[in-house]
């Protein structure tokens, strides 16, 4: 009777250890898993940081009411079942009635944030409509920022132009306006780079609003978004938990994939030595992150001198902004040409990830040629790590104008998680075999 005494009495408080132990690793864990490794771009407050202690803490307050500790395997198990069936619709129903006290008191000017739109077209009138109208997005429409005087009488939904947009930094200031939104141009996005400048040196919010952009994005499986952020003060870097997650998967995923592919490698090796002359390799200087240099890797898919031929062909360019593109490049070898179309000769770019100079998922590296073309916006691409492919990879590849692959690579950057990296990944594959707008 002693020794079974003994024996619950032990196995009382070891569950009592077991269950606080787990409780709070399995709450840290979460708290990692949310804030840090999914979605590391979360602004973190004082209350935020505390939840993973909170949670279980309350947790544990039930079971011990309960009485579980003394019952582990039948009460616990039915706490656990019992939870599981009332709490989603009572979370459900908290977040109806949040969802509803935030939007009442937005209507009432609480936290809401003062926005312009540049343009009085249909596009800004477009944009308009859907800010006005999604109360819950928190914004409050000032006016329009507009393109000749003529326009300073437009007037749509009750709201009026408040100046042009060449005289920014004053109508902005003056009407304390915090986020500038600004429609996709016709010829390009920054016909208005007086706005840019004149939000980055006031410190105001600026996203460029896009129907091609969501378009493509949702062709990606990739949220709707309101804009992609041009220019945000509160912009931060990725932190070094992020980038340490991303740099272990680059490794891992580059190492598997290299010594899975390394007999493709060897029939590639071989076709480009019998095909044409020169070696296996092309050697060529890209533009890293933060506008580091270094040796971008390729199977080489050209002519012996192709770099000289270049500016010969100048002329025949196919591609918009910085970007040089032929769609049948006079210098493209036979065995070129197939390598190309289904990305293979990309594959070098492996040891690139593994050397830590590029990532498997990013922004491709541009030459530093086309770096000395970019307007000041486009320099964002250069903000975190290139990769091998990324949006504009899953989005339409070359068949895409430069801006709008800038765009995609700016909205990657803002809103980079593992989770992203994966989905792109996975949207890669198919996209290659296809030799979707690959030349």
């Amino acid at each position: 009777m002693k020794q079974k005494r003994f024996r619950t009495g032990l196995f009382t408080a070891l569950t009592v250890l077991s269950d606080t132990g787990l409780a709070f690793a399995a709450s840290w864990l979460a708290w990692r898993l949310m804030f840090h490794w999914l979605s590391p771009g979360v602004p973190l407050t004082d209350i935020t940081y505390h939840l993973w202690w909170i949670a279980p803490a309350v947790y544990l307050s039930f079971v011990f009411l309960m009485g579980s500790t003394f019952d582990a395997r039948t009460r616990s198990r039915g706490l656990v079942l019992t939870y599981l069936a009332v709490a989603p619709p009572l979370v459900a129903a908290g977040r109806a009635a949040l969802y509803r006290l935030n939007l009442f008191l937005l209507r009432r000017g609480w936290g809401r944030v003062r926005a312009a739109v540049v343009g009085s077209g249909q596009s800004a009138r477009e944009i308009f409509d859907h800010l006005a109208i999604n109360q819950v997005l928190g914004y409050e429409m000032v006016g329009f920022l507009v393109d000749a005087p003529d326009d300073l009488t437009f007037e749509y939904g009750g709201v009026r132009a408040i100046g042009l947009h060449r005289d920014c930094g004053d109508v902005l200031a003056a009407h304390q306006v915090q986020q500038v939104f600004i429609p996709w141009m016709l010829s390009s996005v920054f016909d208005n780079r007086d706005v840019l400048s004149c939000c980055r040196r006031q410190g105001i919010a600026l996203k460029v609003v896009s129907h091609r952009i969501d378009l493509l994005l949702r062709a990606a499986q990739i949220d709707e978004v309101t804009g992609v952020t041009l220019h945000d003060p509160r912009r931060r870097p990725l932190r070094s938990l992020a980038r340490a997650v991303k740099r272990a998967a680059d490794v891992a995923g580059a190492g598997l994939i290299v010594l899975a592919l390394a007999p493709l490698f060897l029939l590639v090796t071989a076709a480009i030595v019998l095909d044409s002359r020169g070696g296996v390799f092309f050697r060529q200087r890209r533009v890293g992150e933060g506008g580091r240099t270094f040796d971008l890797l390729k199977f080489r898919t050209m002519v012996a001198g192709a770099e000289q031929i270049k500016p010969q062909l100048t002329h025949h360019n196919e591609a918009d902004g910085p970007l040089f593109k032929i769609r049948n490049d006079p210098r493209v070898t036979a065995v070129g040409r197939w390598l190309r179309r289904f990305s293979l000769d990309e594959l070098p770019q492996l040891f690139n990830v593994l050397a830590g100079e590029m990532s498997l998922v990013g922004p491709r590296p541009p030459l530093p040629a086309e770096v000395a073309k970019y307007q000041e916006w486009h320099r964002q691409r250069l903000d975190g790590p290139q990769g091998m492919t990324g949006l504009w990879q899953i989005s339409g590849r070359s068949e895409l104008k430069f801006d709008e692959m800038a765009l995609l690579d700016i909205y990657y950057l803002e809103h980079w998680s593992p989770l992203l990296d994966i989905a792109i990944l996975l949207k890669t594959a198919p996209v290659v075999l296809l030799g979707k707008g690959a030349y």
